[in-house]
């Protein structure tokens, strides 16, 4: 990293890294949709205000190098934006490429490392950039340029005492601006046309025009920034001159909060002013030289009074908060969960005990108070962490790009879902899932463009990612209309790797399901990318450690669909358990590994050869497991006609848990256990019950019989 001219707040080089690389996420989504639209401005525009502002904010940090690959990557755009270079897909791939790196840069920033590691790669991605402006598009738009240009030199020309000549040629030009917008001028004095500007933007332009010592007086930085905030109801319905004028306050406060109004922030407000004048088509204010007849009087400013009647929006602030601070406070919420239990328990002992109805009623009103407040208190501070899967979703369409790109495919890709919010720690467990699911589904599940004409498909692909939500889980869905799973080329790479017997029967399912095994996959070739199946068994391991469940479902000719689905639960460990009991000990399990709750005759009880004891549930063969023997217990006294049973899923197979009792549903708070035994496997924490005693959590994936 360059080292900056002054000491920069580490909080602020935190927020700035942060804020730049949140901008950027949308970045490559939106530079699919720009190759599928390229006279889309408004995606030009919403790809050109992030590397914009990380432009112009990046020197402030020392980041010189960030600064000029963002300012080369931004020159390509305002060409896109003036329409005078042409979207291509080789102009979109070296800007996806400098996009690349400056998250790149952002990331090695933030660990206080260098801007560059391979300074000769830098390098010629920069000139790779700098040489990427090589397609004019028409003639014309050099026309349009050059009569802009020889107005403006007219104008500058004028005598100032040509007021009227001066107002008629700025409305021409006006009128010219709106008949081709896409041409912009670029103004080189800072003064051009300052007298027809609105009186915010022409004293803005009066004080920054010139350059002034180290630093602009106060008082005149404070009218500076006075007239910013008059600017935001002037510009109303200009989306792009809006987020400019953002850009200017933001840095604005930047600069004036912690080094004051000094030259660097001059320039930076100078050029995004120039910018501003250029697209914002302001109403013409004239200048009058003489008091004119009441009846030819036109108001050159709105007035106090008018302009009150049109209150400036605002948004609400946000703020940045550092995660571990976050996870610290829910750790004490997680308190008050706990001791909300001590009360119930506290609470259930005096209605056993005192005939005072009037006590135990009271007690049990402020009980139901602090529960409430408790749990609401829980779900604000939850809340915080939530994040829009959107930032997750969006680098989708970018996969499938390259690797269509690489492997000459045509694939459209549709995302849905965006807006949900989940907690942030499910965006860092669906990352890996999602990359791989969608790689195979555009490098295998999509076929070439000539495989699918010939069995009577569009040449294009679809994929579609979608995330959707209950109450208490998130979805994620993969679904492409390629050929479909092989399923008999992949139970003959089983075969060749001695997973299963060739004479072994298996279900479609059974089929399917051994994708998740290492080292399988039905690619004929090896390409850049895994082919379905290589690194699905990360996958699952992945999903299964987060709690969660991975299922697929295919049809020959007609595509797959992969989907993945989470608890909404979040690494702070506060979660929905199913208490149960056995041996007069409570144990716990997750909430969202359970089916129900069944009591089942002995009689109803099937030993099959090579699986143990089963019951049959709702179709289904259930292995029955009993908690005694996986924990190591005595074995109980058959006193019962019945067995109580947990019905549970695992590892996709569902079975039947054997219990002594139910205790029910509990929010518990999970503890770390020190020094458990090696044979303890299954147990992997413990919780706090209100009685006081603790309960330990049971992880049903490690249970030995779903081992095999």
């Amino acid at each position: 990293m360059s080292e900056p001219s002054l000491t920069i707040d580490p909080a602020l080089l935190t927020e700035f890294i942060d804020e730049s690389l949140d901008m950027l996420a949308s970045v490559d989504s939106l530079f699919v949709q720009l190759e599928q639209a390229p006279d889309n401005l408004d995606i030009i525009q919403a790809i050109f205000r992030p590397v914009h502002s990380i432009k112009g904010n990046s020197a402030f940090f020392g980041f010189t190098k960030v600064k000029t690959l963002a300012h080369e990557s931004e020159s390509l755009l305002d060409m896109l934006r003036k329409k005078t270079l042409a979207v291509s897909e080789t102009l979109i791939s070296v800007l996806l490429k400098s996009v690349d790196e400056l998250k790149a840069m952002l990331d090695r920033a933030r660990l206080s490392g260098p801007e560059v590691v391979d300074q000769a790669a830098y390098e010629a991605l920069v000139e790779e950039v700098r040489n990427a402006a090589t397609t004019k598009v028409v003639e014309a738009d050099d026309l349009w340029c050059d009569a802009f240009s020889r107005l403006e030199a007219l104008r500058k020309a004028l005598a100032p005492d040509a007021a009227q000549l001066i107002t008629e040629l700025d409305a021409a030009m006006m009128c010219l601006r709106k008949l081709h917008p896409g041409v912009q001028l670029e103004t080189g004095n800072a003064n051009i046309a300052a007298e027809g500007l609105p009186e915010p933007m022409a004293l803005i332009m009066k004080k920054i025009g010139e350059p002034f010592g180290d630093s602009l007086p106060v008082e005149e930085s404070e009218a500076v920034g006075a007239a910013l905030r008059q600017l935001p109801g002037l510009v109303a319905g200009n989306e792009l001159a809006q987020a400019i004028l953002a850009d200017m306050l933001d840095s604005y406060q930047v600069f004036v909060d912690s080094v004051g109004f000094d030259s660097l922030l001059r320039e930076l407000l100078l050029e995004k002013a120039r910018e501003l004048i250029a697209i914002q088509p302001w109403p013409v204010v004239k200048k009058e030289l003489e008091p004119a007849p009441a009846q030819a009087e036109e108001p050159s400013k709105p007035k106090p009074e008018a302009a009150a009647q049109h209150p400036v929006e605002t948004t609400a602030k946000t703020m940045r908060v550092s995660e571990a601070h976050i996870d610290k406070f829910l750790s004490f919420v997680g308190e008050l969960v706990v001791v909300g239990d001590m009360f119930s328990h506290l609470e259930r002992q005096l209605a056993n005990k005192l005939h005072d109805s009037y006590l135990v009623n009271d007690f049990r009103r402020i009980n139901e108070t602090f529960t409430v407040l408790s749990h609401d208190l829980q779900r604000s501070i939850m809340s915080i962490r939530k994040v829009a899967v959107g930032t997750l979703l969006s680098r989708a369409p970018r996969i499938i790009r390259d690797v269509a790109t690489v492997a000459g495919k045509e694939i459209a890709a549709t995302v849905e879902g965006g807006h949900i919010e989940v907690d942030k720690s499910l965006i860092d467990i669906l990352d890996a899932p999602l990359t791989h699911m969608v790689r195979n589904a555009a490098d295998h599940g999509i076929e070439m463009p000539e495989a699918r004409q010939q069995h009577g498909k569009p040449r294009e692909g679809h994929i579609q990612i979608i995330a959707e939500e209950s109450s208490t889980n998130i979805t994620l869905i993969v679904r492409d209309d390629g050929a479909g799973i092989n399923l008999e080329a992949l139970k003959k790479k089983a075969e060749s790797m001695g997973l299963v017997r060739a004479d072994q029967p298996l279900s479609e399912n059974d089929i399917v399901n051994l994708l998740f095994s290492s080292g399988v996959s039905t690619a004929q070739k090896v390409t850049d990318v895994s082919g379905r199946g290589v690194g699905m068994d990360v996958v699952m391991r992945m999903v299964d450690q987060a709690g969660g469940q991975i299922s697929v479902s295919t049809k020959a000719g007609e595509g797959s669909v992969f989907q993945v689905q989470l608890p909404k639960s979040v690494t702070t460990q506060i979660m929905d358990g199913f208490v149960v009991i056995v041996d007069n000990q409570c144990y716990v399990l997750a909430m969202n590994r359970i089916r129900e709750t069944v009591k089942i005759e002995h009689n109803d009880i099937t030993v099959i050869t090579g699986r143990g004891r089963c019951i049959q549930r709702h179709g289904m063969i259930l292995p029955v497991l009993d908690m005694r023997e996986e924990l190591g217990l005595p074995h109980r006294d058959m006193e019962s006609a019945y067995e109580l049973m947990v019905t549970a899923e695992a590892q996709r197979r569902q079975f039947a848990l054997v219990v002594d009792g139910v205790r029910g549903v509990q929010q518990i708070v999970v503890r770390t256990l020190e020094g458990m035994s090696s044979g303890a496997e299954s147990i992997t924490g413990g919780a706090l019950l209100g009685d006081g005693s603790v309960a330990l959590i049971i992880d049903v994936d490690k249970l030995s019989p779903l081992l095999a």
